[in-house]
């Protein structure tokens, strides 16, 4: 697990119910997924957030840690910070990164197109299926950003 191998202790924390456009989720997922490889790598943190809620109609991601930030002059420089900023520039979404001496936090918010309804067998109201950022449920999100493999890189 990502806490076994770096000691960091993560807190997920899911408040939404709903499936976007699954490009948004693959998006959100790989910038969870990239943020927490930073922390593990870069950040000397010994605890992490992940955070994932609807807000009004957009959808917020946030990772923040308790390590030590980064200096201003790696804040826009690093491929991976890069990556992230274009994934949410193509859904139409903000990315920030806020460092201080107390650590790092990246956030990404999407506009959410689209929310998906489905029916419940054998009820009669609607109801929003849980996140499938991860594709495992609320627990495991963190864990499965963590554990995924590096999206196969594409030479222009």
């Amino acid at each position: 697990s990502f806490t076994q191998r770096t000691g960091i202790e993560v807190e997920a924390r899911i408040d939404f119910d709903g499936r976007v456009d699954p490009a948004i989720e693959t998006h959100l997922f790989r910038i969870a997924q990239e943020a927490l490889t930073n922390v593990g790598r870069h950040s000397g943190a010994t605890r992490v957030e992940l955070t994932l809620a609807q807000i009004d109609d957009r959808l917020r991601l946030i990772v923040a840690d308790n390590g030590r930030g980064f200096m201003n002059s790696r804040r826009s420089g690093g491929v991976g910070l890069i990556g992230m900023r274009e994934r949410m520039s193509t859904s139409g979404g903000k990315f920030d990164i806020i460092s201080t001496e107390n650590g790092l936090t990246v956030k990404a918010e999407t506009p959410i197109d689209g929310l998906e309804q489905i029916r419940v067998v054998g009820g009669s109201e609607p109801r929003r299926p849980r996140p499938c950022i991860a594709g495992a449920g609320r627990e495991s999100v963190a864990e499965d950003a963590a554990q995924a493999p590096a999206p196969a890189s594409h030479s222009a």
